[in-house]
């Protein structure tokens, strides 16, 4: 499942988030983390929703890669690669990819909602043209509203009566006109392609020998036993490296099929 999200955002960055995944997530009834945890100790499900700050965290931590972590680093071990527990969920080159693209996201000042209407962000007002939002309440259905003259917004003096319609006629009425107008199509996806693995290892072995230049700058290998070995695993890695860099790449790309 986290594969998939993975995939979503890296397919599409600018409309596919961790917010508007964690919605999608609850949407389709997907256990939580902790929801799944509790199913795995035979404990019910408790109904915890997904978080859009975990999931974040998540996709950003090198946890995904099968990693050892403690205090949010990779654990090493004495040849200085990280402890590897388990198969990772993708690789460095996918990690290093997920890291771009959500931190250079910076949230839009727009309301969203992480209810599944048909038509959020979608339908506008006939009158004055601006979004129409969704009201609920406890004895009424979810109903689609212009706000807009409420709020005060100087092209919505006129929009009176201000439109009022139930969430539920409106999907309706909407979905029957689409089908009836557009009927069968072929629909594309974009597909995110990792590559052959080379460029992953090669980002996986530098990775490894700037933390091990880390260690070593803040001070971890000054004694004269510990200076020999990391000359010695230092050079070992920078052959790996060489080596990889010699073999033929097939970069990660992204394309479009039916």
């Amino acid at each position: 499942m986290l594969r998939g999200v993975a995939r979503r955002i890296l397919a599409d960055p600018e409309n596919v988030t961790p917010s508007s995944e964690a919605a999608r997530l609850n949407r389709a009834g997907e256990p939580s983390p902790a929801d799944h945890l509790a199913m795995m100790y035979g404990k019910p499900s408790a109904g915890r929703p997904w978080n859009a700050q975990s999931l974040k965290n998540i996709l950003l931590s090198e946890a995904t890669l099968g990693y050892l972590m403690h205090q949010h680093r990779p654990v090493l071990d004495r040849q200085g690669n990280p402890v590897r527990l388990c198969e990772g969920l993708w690789d460095r080159a996918t990690h290093d990819a997920l890291k771009k693209v959500i931190l250079a996201r910076r949230a839009p000042w727009s309301r969203r909602t992480n209810r599944d209407y048909l038509l959020t962000e979608i339908a506008l007002c006939g009158q004055c043209h601006t979004r129409l939002y969704t009201q609920t309440s406890i004895d009424e259905p979810p109903r689609y509203t212009c706000t807009a003259r409420n709020e005060g917004w100087r092209q919505a003096w006129n929009c009176r009566p201000a439109p009022l319609i139930r969430a539920h006629s409106l999907d309706a009425f909407v979905e029957e006109w689409f089908l009836r107008e557009l009927r069968d199509g072929l629909i594309y996806e974009t597909v995110y392609d990792s590559g052959n693995g080379i460029p992953e290892r090669i980002a996986e072995t530098r990775a490894s020998r700037e933390r091990l230049r880390a260690d070593r700058e803040a001070g971890l290998y000054d004694a004269p036993d510990d200076a020999a070995w990391f000359r010695d695993r230092y050079a070992a890695l920078g052959r790996e490296l060489a080596a990889l860099e010699a073999e033929p790449q097939r970069d990660r790309e992204t394309f479009m099929r039916p």
